[in-house]
């Protein structure tokens, strides 16, 4: 199956700056979907199955980056020319047809963790293949025909192809890495600035990398950097076995440490969910969800600075109460308490009778109290970027309990804290 995941992406993935979609790019998707029909009757086991849904992925990545980014949200609506009644019928005629198609091409397998065993998991995948395999198909040959039918009108009445521009891509090594670039524009200003501080950012991970967290280099992905904007977005880890940097959360404010915690937090999230044990998420989730206990809600407002908000408290306090200031970062980032964000917020639920706030005793980061992984994620991200003084003791021993000898930390349970 890494043969068929690797010819998907070939066929979407080229240096050149337009694809053409065309009856025969339509064939050539729909032989590649057949070949991943071809491999259903091989997953036998939770493993395979998620073999099989990382071949799904690449293939629905690639499709809806070049389907729905590039043709729908961007040349169908700038630059093919067309009056705003074709847009609207088009974008209504194969929109919703090709998003139903798209949603389908997720293999229904999800992942082990302290609720669902992965023998679980995978009797619940083959209660459910048979269904969603009918179902992928219907919607697969819905699409096929709604396509071709696209394409003949553009042909016969528009008398011109449908061309849509696709961002650059060229591979290159960085500081030891693989590197695959999109939308890169050699002499660009602003992109070879960003590509100085990748670049900058790359060889301080892989020096601290190798002093704190050596098996990140061990187990290291590729990237794939995208230099289009996206400003809600730094780092992601895909599961068919990459990385991709959003550039365009790059500056030279964030600097290097910005791109070695990001690129270990990824990393982090392919370890957690390839390397670690059963056993050891059983541990990781159960210490984190256990690690909450009550704070004094008066006793936080008496020493919240002015009127700040919980971000600037956070960093007006990181000095003097560490742990505090992670703590209110926690609070703002969990949605079961609402949106608290500014002193008022807080002062509010006080007078409403609440008396404490549960945080994690141990915090790692604001955003690591989403989750159990995120926390996993973060608590590396730190170590790497910013040394083991960045980490609570404590949760460092959690890291060299889950994967032992792996992380240059403490090695013996520290002494209890508040």
């Amino acid at each position: 199956m890494d043969l068929v995941a690797r010819r998907v992406v070939e066929r979407f993935v080229s240096a050149a700056n337009i694809r053409r979609l065309d009856l025969a790019w339509v064939e050539g998707l729909r032989k590649d979907f057949l070949t991943l029909l071809k491999n259903l009757p091989k997953v036998k086991d939770y493993k395979t199955a998620h073999v099989l849904r990382d071949a799904f992925r690449v293939y629905r990545t690639n499709f809806d980056d070049l389907f729905f980014k590039q043709f729908m949200n961007e040349d169908l609506k700038y630059n093919l020319g067309l009056s705003e009644s074709d847009i609207a019928w088009l974008n209504k005629t194969l929109r919703s047809i090709a998003w139903s198609f798209s949603i389908e091409l997720t293999v229904p397998i999800g992942f082990a963790d302290e609720y669902n065993t992965e023998e679980g998991l995978f009797a619940r995948f083959e209660r459910e293949f048979p269904t969603w395999k009918t179902r992928l198909q219907r919607k697969a040959q819905a699409f096929w025909k709604e396509m071709r039918e696209t394409i003949e009108w553009f042909e016969n009445i528009r008398q011109k192809p449908i061309d849509v521009r696709v961002p650059t891509v060229e591979k290159m090594v960085l500081e030891g890495f693989q590197v695959t670039v999109q939308g890169y524009e050699p002499g660009d200003e602003g992109h070879e600035e960003k590509l100085a501080i990748l670049k900058e950012g790359l060889g301080f991970y892989r020096s601290r990398a190798a002093k704190v967290a050596p098996i990140l280099l061990q187990k290291q992905l590729p990237l794939v950097c995208e230099f289009k904007a996206l400003l809600d977005k730094g780092g992601e880890y895909n599961h068919a076995g990459y990385i991709t940097f959003f550039l365009s959360s790059v500056s030279n404010s964030k600097g290097k440490l910005w791109v070695a915690h990001a690129l270990a937090h990824e990393m982090g999230h392919h370890l957690f969910r390839t390397y670690l044990s059963q056993g050891a998420r059983d541990f990781w989730y159960q210490t984190i969800r256990g690690d909450f206990g009550d704070i004094d809600l008066k006793g936080l407002l008496d020493k919240w600075p002015g009127t700040s908000w919980a971000f600037e408290f956070t960093d007006v306090m990181g000095q003097s109460d560490p742990i505090l200031a992670l703590q209110v970062d926690a609070v703002s980032h969990d949605t079961s308490y609402g949106d608290l964000q500014k002193k008022e917020d807080f002062q509010k639920l006080y007078d409403s009778g609440q008396k404490t706030l549960r945080v994690p005793q141990h915090p790692v980061t604001g955003y690591g109290n989403k989750n159990p992984e995120e926390a996993f994620c973060e608590a590396i991200g730190l170590l790497v970027a910013y040394g083991p003084r960045a980490v609570h003791e404590r949760v460092q021993w959690w890291l060299n309990t889950v994967l032992p000898g792996k992380f240059k930390v403490a090695r013996t349970e520290p002494a209890r804290s508040r």
